[in-house]
């Protein structure tokens, strides 16, 4: 008796380990979340991207021989194709098999967003959409600040020096300008006819207001030829046209240093009134006042 339920029991064991090896072996592995060591403050001002290091560890499963890679934006599951082919969805940004490794590293390539963009990095085993992958969601958020301010000269174009980011002031002498990254900078205020200022605004870390209606910034008027000099030359080249409008013979706008379209008086009078001055004589803080020498606003400082 002892004997059959003895055998009954060696048979059973057989049986089981004869499923167990018909059973295919499953490629698992499992990972800790991804550790992204650079993603605290990743903007440098006026770079379109920013290079992120991912640092990932894979705990020890049996059998893994690969690591896949995987990093998306703003959508977190996706099908994807082979690492090896070239086609690939528009919303994968980085995906990459690796020999199995403990720990490993790679780098992907995030474009600086307008507003927020959310990228999803996974780690995982040859099958990524295993639930013992790991994921690391990473938002990237872009904080801008307006640049705003009063320039005595109507139209004058205000522009954040090395960037594309500038406005161009009413009537009024207001500009604004928004959507600036977080950076120290510096501020230019021109126009045609005037010497170019160049004032520091610093550092970048709110709404900044240069200047206000009460004290706007003053520009030298009179830079006719656009040397970067007001002297002779843009004397005599008022006087030599003087009269003449636009539309009329003779007429050169080079000297309509108020851009009223006629060489009269009050280009005279504008260069007259910064005779000598060169950008260099302009102070880099704003002064307390400004006043104008024709009634179209020709202001010095």
């Amino acid at each position: 008796m002892k004997m059959k339920k003895a055998s009954k029991i060696m048979a059973l064991v057989l049986a089981v380990a004869m499923i167990i090896a018909l059973m295919p072996v499953m490629m698992v592995s499992a990972a800790t979340n991804p550790a992204i060591p650079s993603a605290t403050s990743p903007y440098v001002a006026g770079v379109p991207t920013v290079t992120f290091t991912v640092n990932y560890t894979m705990t020890a499963v049996a059998g893994t021989d690969q690591v896949t890679l995987l990093v998306t934006k703003d959508t977190a599951d996706v099908t994807y194709s082979d690492p090896g082919t070239n086609t690939q969805p528009n919303n994968i940004v980085y995906i990459d098999q690796v020999p199995y490794s403990a720990t490993g590293s790679f780098t992907f390539v995030a474009d600086v967003p307008a507003t927020t963009s959310t990228y999803y990095v996974k780690v995982g085993g040859t099958d990524i959409t295993s639930p013992a992958s790991a994921t690391t969601v990473v938002t990237l958020t872009q904080t801008t600040y307006t640049v705003s301010g009063y320039v005595a000269v109507a139209g004058a174009t205000a522009t954040i020096v090395g960037t594309q980011y500038s406005a161009t002031a009413d009537a009024d002498g207001k500009f604004t300008i928004t959507a600036v990254p977080a950076g120290t900078y510096d501020l230019a205020l021109s126009k045609k006819g005037a010497l170019t200022r160049t004032i520091p605004i610093g550092a970048l870390s709110a709404d900044t207001e240069v200047s206000v209606a009460t004290n706007k910034i003053p520009l030298f008027i009179g830079d006719g030829n656009a040397d970067g000099l007001i002297n002779n030359d843009d004397l005599l080249g008022v006087k030599g046209i003087f009269g003449k409008a636009n539309g009329g013979s003779g007429y050169d706008s080079l000297y309509d240093v108020n851009n009223d379209n006629i060489i009269n008086n009050d280009d005279l009078l504008a260069v007259k009134g910064s005779f000598g001055k060169a950008i260099s004589s302009y102070s880099t803080t704003i002064p307390s006042s400004s006043f104008s020498i024709s009634t179209r606003e020709t202001v010095i400082g």
